[in-house]
C-alpha cells in the first residue's frame, strides 16, 4: 500500500529543493576558486623586476639581470647594445667634444 499523505511529498520536494540550493552553492564556489587559481597562476607568472636598479626577484633574493640569467638557466651573459640605443648615442656624441685626457687630435 502506497503512502499517500501529501506531507510525506512536500517534506520530499523540500530535501530535493535543500540539495539543489547546496549544488548551486558548490558548483558556483568551484568556480570562483578555479577563476581565482587561474589569476594567481597568471600573476606568479609575472618577473618581478625593481624599478629603479632592474635587478630581478629570484625567490627572495634580489639578483642583477645578468646573475639571475646566470643562476635560473646556467647562461652566461654579455653586453652590447641594441641598434636602437646605438643610434640614440651616436646623435648625442655626435659633436660632442672629446673626452678629457683623450688622444690629441690636432697637429701642431
Amino acid at each position: 500500500m502506497q503512502n499517500r499523505n501529501p506531507s510525506n511529498r512536500i517534506v520530499r520536494y523540500e530535501i530535493l529543493g535543500f540539495g539543489l540550493i547546496i549544488l548551486w552553492v558548490a558548483i558556483t564556489v568551484i568556480l570562483s576558486t578555479r577563476k581565482l587559481l587561474d589569476r594567481l597562476h597568471y600573476l606568479e607568472g609575472f618577473l618581478r623586476v625593481c624599478a629603479w636598479c632592474r635587478k630581478v626577484d629570484h625567490d627572495g633574493h634580489w639578483l642583477t639581470l645578468e646573475g639571475y640569467f646566470n643562476q635560473r638557466f646556467n647562461t652566461k651573459t654579455s653586453h652590447g647594445m641594441c641598434p636602437e640605443c646605438f643610434a640614440r648615442v651616436s646623435q648625442e656624441t655626435e659633436g660632442a667634444p672629446p673626452p678629457a685626457g683623450g688622444a690629441d687630435t690636432t697637429s701642431a
